[in-house]
């Protein structure tokens, strides 16, 4: 598969096949558009790759994209809406998949469509979302494990919503601590009875995260000095990690 973009044309193509799919849930794949020149462009530089069958996770879908670029030597176009709109149909089975009857549940327009130019909704986009994060962590991207260890159909769960919405998502000391005490590494994913609304959740750390941001320097504090500070309704979460070094050491 060579990555395109799409042009004007090609967006209003792709947002009338959306409501056409709203109106018949079965409508096929438009795949005729992917390479239609009235429609779309090459990129500036060559990329080309073949998605797999599924992808387990966020990260698997933003790491293959990582890697696509890079095996042709050459950066993903992050700011262009053209290409984010076109990815969105090429690896449409993949964030808006079929059902057993071939029925697809259609959502908002913004997880298809990005919206770039808007900093607390940009990460509706099924694809955009994941790879900006992923991009800012690209160097140890197992930090925002946390963040990224989600379906791309489902971006809703709090690790991902709230750390976005709240720009969590770009201080690294509370993302390092999200995943540190939340993210299983054994499952890949969110430990259990982490996604509640009780004290010591994801949701609380979001807000306790946001209040920390106003006094301290969230990009740069140790995470551990900031586990440590946490109040007492995180020790379910926290001891483990405060008290067994070998464990800590290891995430």
């Amino acid at each position: 598969m060579k990555f395109r973009r799409f042009n004007d044309l090609g967006v209003k193509a792709f947002a009338e096949y959306l409501e056409a799919l709203r109106a018949d849930a079965t409508v096929a794949v438009p795949t005729d558009l992917l390479a239609n020149p009235r429609l779309t462009e090459p990129l500036s530089a060559l990329i080309e790759a073949e998605p797999p069958a599924s992808f387990a996770s966020r990260m698997a879908f933003a790491q293959w994209l990582h890697a696509a670029a890079t095996a042709n030597g050459v950066d993903i176009p992050r700011n262009d809406a053209g290409f984010w709109a076109w990815l969105s149909l090429a690896l449409f089975d993949h964030v808006c998949p079929a059902d057993a009857k071939g029925m697809r549940k259609i959502k908002e327009d913004a997880r298809y469509l990005p919206m770039l130019d808007l900093s607390r909704r940009y990460y509706r986009h099924a694809l955009v979302g994941p790879f900006y994060v992923y991009w800012m962590y690209r160097d140890s991207p197992e930090q925002a494990a946390a963040v990224l260890c989600g379906s791309l159909t489902q971006l809703n769960d709090e690790a991902y919503r709230l750390f976005v919405e709240n720009q969590l998502v770009v201080m690294p000391s509370a993302v390092g601590v999200l995943t540190k005490l939340y993210y299983d590494g054994t499952t890949g994913r969110l430990k259990p009875k982490s996604k509640t609304k009780k004290r010591g959740s994801i949701r609380r750390l979001a807000t306790f995260l946001t209040r920390f941001a106003r006094t301290l320097d969230l990009d740069v504090i140790p995470v551990e000095r900031l586990i440590s500070i946490l109040p007492s309704e995180f020790n379910r979460w926290r001891e483990p990690l405060l008290f067994d070094p070998v464990k800590l050491e290891k995430h």
